[in-house]
């Protein structure tokens, strides 16, 4: 079901009358505007929600009919929230409860002579079964921090693992969206996410699981709020934006960010058991996927997963030839969207020293309640289809090489904090021939195509051949 919480918002807003003749007098251009013959919808029709993204502010479009089906309006609500975003055309149906709304002699106003043209119609989503209308997404970008490229070595690209639950054949028609509800920005300040009362509270949760005696609990103050404590002059640094929490416990550390990520540092370092081993490198798979048995009995309550499922991730290589794997767990319960959810946002992963003992455990806990809706997605050969044609994102500085060189593929999300909405993509490996190694290691690069229908989307991407574009 579509989230319908900010239509309640809009019931207290009243707008002004001059905006409402403003509204009329856009009205009444827009319908002069049809194409002759073209009928308007009937007054009675009741318009659908939709949202358009645009940076922070969304403005509130409506569809208004299959004859203007190119023409999205703005409703007041709408303008009021958009502000900064400007006003777009109205809908010619919606006339008549504004003519009732506007003041007397509003409706006779002429536009100005000089006036410029009405904005371009904004793009518009679809009808989903039921009638409900999904925002349409902003155009999907890569976040990176502009230093080298994702890119995994390997013989063969079936050393290449992971547990992500997706895989090719899935009977998948639609995957949910999310706007972030913490991004952080480029500058590494976060834009919302939990308060400094909840990460302590999360601190806590994190040092009775294990067991630990918290020591004190500190606030981390954003790089503005450094700044201005440095320059002694706090006003300077605008709202407090806190970087986190940090607590000293009996057993190490324990940080916690504003998007509910917890890092746990264990202080002395703990040893396992003999029998398990734990190295990144020098570990087989079969050997990872025990270790990582022990370590999800050993702290069950820490990752208090119904279902915690095991992740052993990576099979790359090093340039000198060694292999490696990482150990997580991901909550695993219910329907296999629900899994794909878990594995990508409520996870788990263990850390090891160089000589294999548990010195980290960091715990993803993505905040989903900000839900855009459930939008069609396209099948993998589509998506192959649109990478042939150069609609994807990579961080690989060449372009894709030609359908030959495609390994493999599964479906992602991509959850950095720095992405504005998350949703999923399809992450194809493409082998690069020009990255051979002399020992016989290939490089495949990752480029993502997004998974999500386009005409859900403002624009798709186009590589245009620049690094980390």
């Amino acid at each position: 079901m579509p989230d319908t919480s900010y239509q309640a918002a809009m019931n207290g807003i009243v707008a002004s009358d001059e905006l409402k003749s403003q509204l009329v007098a856009a009205m009444r251009r827009a319908r002069a505007a049809l194409p002759a013959g073209a009928a308007a919808p009937a007054e009675d029709e009741s318009p659908s929600p939709a949202g358009k993204p645009k940076g922070r502010a969304r403005a509130l479009y409506f569809r208004v009919g299959a004859t203007l089906a190119a023409c999205a309006v703005l409703t007041v609500a709408g303008v009021l929230l958009a502000g900064r975003a400007g006003m777009g055309s109205a809908a010619p149906g919606a006339e008549a409860a504004m003519d009732a709304a506007a003041p007397a002699g509003a409706n006779d106003e002429a536009a100005p002579a000089d006036e410029p043209p009405a904005p371009a119609a904004a793009p518009q989503a679809p009808d989903m079964e039921g009638g409900a209308v999904l925002p349409v997404l902003p155009p999907p970008a890569l976040h990176t921090d502009g230093m080298g490229f994702e890119g995994y070595m390997a013989y063969s690209a079936d050393e290449l693992v992971n547990g992500n639950p997706w895989s090719p054949g899935a009977q998948l028609s639609s995957l949910p969206v999310f706007t972030n509800a913490a991004p952080r920005d480029m500058s590494g300040k976060f834009g919302g996410g939990l308060s400094q009362s909840e990460m302590e509270a999360e601190a806590r949760r994190a040092a009775e699981a294990l067991g630990f005696e918290i020591l004190s609990i500190k606030p981390l103050p954003g790089e503005a709020e450094k700044k201005a404590a440095n320059e002694k002059d706090a006003a300077e640094a605008g709202p407090a934006r806190l970087d986190g929490v940090s607590a000293e416990t009996s057993g190490g550390g324990i940080d916690v960010r504003p998007d509910g990520a917890v890092t746990v540092w264990l202080e002395p370092p703990v040893a396992l058991p003999p029998q398990y081993s734990f190295t990144y490198h020098n570990t087989s798979y079969a050997e990872a996927e025990a270790t990582l048995g022990y370590l999800a009995k050993q702290y069950a309550a820490l990752a208090a997963m119904e279902a915690p499922t095991a992740d052993v991730g990576g099979g790359d290589y090093t340039f000198s030839g060694e292999q490696g794997y990482s150990f997580n767990l991901y909550e695993g319960a219910k329907s296999l969207e629900e899994r794909i959810l878990g594995y990508h946002f409520n996870r788990v992963t263990f850390s090891q020293t160089e000589d294999g003992q548990l010195f980290i455990i960091r715990l993803t806990r993505t905040n989903l309640t900000q839900k855009l809706g459930d939008y069609p997605i396209i099948s993998e050969a589509e998506a192959q289809s649109l990478l042939e044609a150069g609609h994807y994102l990579t961080t690989v500085p060449e372009a894709m090489p030609g359908a030959a060189y495609i390994a493999k593929c599964e479906l992602v999300y991509r959850s950095g904090v720095m992405e504005e909405v998350f949703m999923p993509y399809y992450r194809f490996y493409v082998e690069i021939p020009g990255m051979e190694q002399e020992n016989g290691l290939k490089t495949y690069g990752a480029y993502y195509v997004p998974a999500v229908a386009a005409e859900y989307l403002e624009a798709l991407p186009l590589w245009d051949g620049s690094f980390n574009s």
